[in-house]
């Protein structure tokens, strides 16, 4: 682990819990101690950071059973397998204060953070193998759904159907800044649609590819991008200028070796994406057209699988989660530095390792959106049915 001057003991705190090394970890947080012990922040941040539940929703399988129960559904096969009822995706809501979670593939179940306590059920028996969730800009309480059966769109308790010929099976949904538009990717007719969710009416953007869409999403600042990742015989990104519709605005197309996935700067006007592909980063300047960064993660296989890339809402922070088969840690994550201006700049500040079990592994990660001005929380969802949360603090 490498030190950096803009990461506080309480940061390092919390990467070191994962850490099995004691004597590596009680001499680094000696010289932490040391170095952040006259530092005013901690004041404001060590009550924030210890306000967080270590694991949330610390009854997620206990409440789960009783949502079962109370609507009368059949729970056998989870029940004679003996496995637990599995978080594979989450979202947080635009204010920050609600996650949606996503249980046993069909049936979202929406805690709020502040009360520490269940607060919606969406389900429906027509929606069933969700694949994406995106909670609307504008509005925290209606949530897109891509699923097997198509887009669902809830508003509060009501369900409506957001339908185009066979675009069903929807792997991929992301809104708008503005909240006006949804792009989707369905599996199954092979489009991109772009849905005005006023009108409910749809527009084919790509048609009928025949190259597989990795990830779909718009750019929240600075001129709106949608982002396109696909592949031919190797993976390459694609950027459409969404005033003009303009394709491959990204004219140098960098080729990848495996899936890859984008996050995009939400903080300042510079127009920076970060595309992650199995162990290589990128960071690109959409509006100049150039390739600010790129570096391989450091002691990672090649064999890595890359599952997901996030970063925080003040673009301080981008973590990156990999599998690693056949090894004692299955999942790392990757916690980096970061700045857009005046120059980019992106140092690793560590790793974040999880449990020890060969069993339980990480799945999703997401970035609180509406974090204090002094840090960001982390929260990364468990095969074992888990979220956990972990503070990150800033140094001004």
């Amino acid at each position: 682990m490498s030190s950096t001057p803009h990461t506080t003991y309480l940061e390092y705190q919390a990467l070191l819990v994962s850490f099995a090394r004691e004597d590596f970890s009680s001499q680094v947080q000696e010289w932490l101690h040391k170095q952040w012990s006259s530092d005013t922040l901690l004041e404001q941040a060590i009550p924030w950071a210890r306000s967080i539940p270590n694991i949330y929703p610390d009854t997620c399988l206990q409440q789960w059973s009783k949502y079962a129960d109370d609507n009368n559904m059949d729970r056998s096969r989870t029940k004679d397998s003996g496995k637990t009822s599995c978080v594979g995706l989450f979202r947080w809501t635009p204010c920050g204060q609600y996650v949606a979670c996503v249980i046993e593939t069909d049936t979202i179940v929406i805690f709020d953070l502040q009360q520490q306590q269940h607060w919606q059920t969406l389900r429906s028996h027509l929606q069933h193998s969700i694949r994406s969730i995106s909670f609307r800009p504008t509005c925290s309480w209606q949530l897109a759904v891509g699923c097997w059966t198509g887009i669902a769109w809830w508003k509060r308790n009501q369900l409506h159907w957001l339908t185009w010929k066979q675009h069903k099976q929807v792997e991929h949904i992301s809104w708008s800044k503005d909240g006006s538009l949804l792009a989707s990717f369905s599996s199954l007719d092979r489009c991109i649609l772009l849905w005005d969710v006023g009108l409910s009416q749809a527009l084919v953007l790509v048609k009928e590819t025949t190259i597989p869409v990795c990830d779909v999403s718009f750019g929240v600042c600075g001129e709106p991008f949608l982002f396109v990742g696909h592949s031919s015989s190797q993976y390459h990104f694609t950027i459409l200028d969404t005033l003009e519709w303009k394709p491959q605005r990204w004219k140098k197309q960098q080729r990848v070796q495996s899936q890859c996935k984008v996050a995009w700067n939400e903080h300042d006007s510079a127009s920076v994406a970060i595309i992650a592909s199995s162990n290589q980063l990128y960071a690109l300047d959409i509006s100049e057209q150039q390739l600010l960064w790129t570096e391989y993660i450091s002691n990672v296989p090649d064999h890595a699988h890359l599952v997901d890339i996030v970063w925080d809402p003040s673009a301080q922070r981008l973590a990156v989660m990999l599998l690693i088969p056949d090894q004692e840690y299955r999942t790392l994550i990757a916690l980096y530095s970061t700045q857009c201006e005046p120059i980019f700049r992106m140092d690793l500040i560590g790793w974040i390792t999880g449990p020890e079990s060969p069993s339980d592994h990480a799945l999703c990660m997401s970035f609180q959106p509406s974090s204090c001005s002094f840090g960001a929380l982390l929260a990364i969802s468990w095969s074992q049915g888990t979220i956990q949360l972990i503070p990150l603090v800033f140094a001004k």
